[in-house]
């Protein structure tokens, strides 16, 4: 049930912080867009991520001799871990690239996500295998970090 909506919280909260990215910052046009473009990749992609995560999940529930048998076929697991890597890696450069060009804004939940990217995709490419929760503990981190210096900037 948490996973389930992990997988649904995910890219809504991304697809918010894209949403909101322009609002009242100061920087170059260039620079905010490609944050924003970053940004909206990122949600596009832990979307696209999330909408196989059920298929995954219900062959699972549904067939758990098969799965723990590995009688399953593989590519709804594969699909949602490789595509929600890669919209981290672009939640990442964007919050870098926000990082660039507002001065206070803090560097490592944008290193976060891409060395948390790289560092998943080399365990998936090795293993075989990657619990998609530790992506949420990542996302979550970054959720964390980004309300709370949210709420500090409220007068």
């Amino acid at each position: 049930m948490l996973l389930g909506a992990g997988t649904i919280v995910l890219p809504a909260g991304v697809a918010v912080l894209a949403r909101q990215w322009d609002q009242g910052r100061a920087g170059g046009e260039q620079e905010r867009l490609a944050g924003r473009r970053l940004a909206q990749a990122g949600a596009v992609l832990l979307a696209a991520g999330a909408a196989v995560f059920p298929v995954d999940l219900a062959a699972r529930f549904t067939d758990p001799e098969g799965f723990a048998l590995g009688r399953q076929p593989e590519w709804p697991f594969y699909g949602c871990v490789w595509v929600s890597l890669a919209g981290m890696a672009a939640l990442g450069g964007a919050l870098l690239q926000r990082s660039r060009t507002h001065a206070g804004f803090p560097r490592w939940p944008g290193w976060l996500n891409l060395g948390g990217a790289a560092t998943f995709a080399g365990v998936l490419a090795g293993t075989g295998d990657l619990p998609p929760l530790s992506i949420y503990g990542i996302e979550l981190a970054t959720g964390v970090a980004l309300v709370f210096r949210g709420s500090q900037r409220q007068p």
